[in-house]
């Protein structure tokens, strides 16, 4: 896992932790901070802005199996090759208990607040499903407690060309003379 926390401090009782989750394609840059590499919610957080870094201490963290993730399926396996579809699967429970662990390391035993949008929303909302009493405050954006028929439906859709294109080989497409097909993965 890897993580990113703002310039703020984290209060010695530890109250002012808020953890902003990205979405699925994401990385730990909520804002440009000191680096040139732009932030994907600039106006969320930084000084003065709504999730003030001069008064919170802002922790985002990537999740295994995402693209910016710290192992995924383009990852090497133990047998040297990419993990491809052999990437075991990688619920928003599994994330979310894998956040409270690293929450456990740093002292924090509950989130001033839990914000996310889309995928982030979710986890946010998984946090305060599974985690009540370490959430103070949830912030879910763009997403719902459940899937309808037609976001399902228009999800089935975008997925079902790649799943036909002779490339994608079942996610099995990284190392051969295909890899440089579109299908290849620049990880960030």
């Amino acid at each position: 896992m890897t993580i990113a926390v703002a310039r703020s401090t984290l209060n010695p009782d530890r109250s002012n932790a808020v953890l902003i989750q990205h979405a699925l394609t994401g990385n730990t840059h909520v804002t440009r901070g000191a680096s040139d590499e732009g932030g994907w919610c600039d106006q969320l957080a930084g000084p003065g802005a709504p999730v003030d870094t001069d008064r919170y201490f802002v922790v985002s963290i990537n999740i295994v199996g995402r693209c910016y993730g710290p192992t995924g399926p383009s990852t090497p396996a133990p047998d040297g090759q990419p993990w491809c579809s052999r990437f075991p699967l990688v619920t928003l429970r599994d994330t979310t208990a894998a956040q409270a662990r690293l929450a456990d390391a740093l002292g924090i035993g509950s989130w001033y607040a839990v914000l996310g949008g889309s995928m982030g929303g979710a986890r946010a909302l998984e946090w305060a499903v599974s985690y009540p009493e370490r959430v103070r405050r949830c912030g879910v954006i763009s997403i719902g407690a459940s899937s309808t028929a037609e976001q399902i439906a228009f999800a089935r859709r975008r997925h079902w060309p790649s799943g036909r294109d002779v490339n994608f080989k079942g996610g099995d497409y990284y190392g051969g003379p295909e890899s440089k097909s579109r299908w290849r993965r620049v990880r960030g």
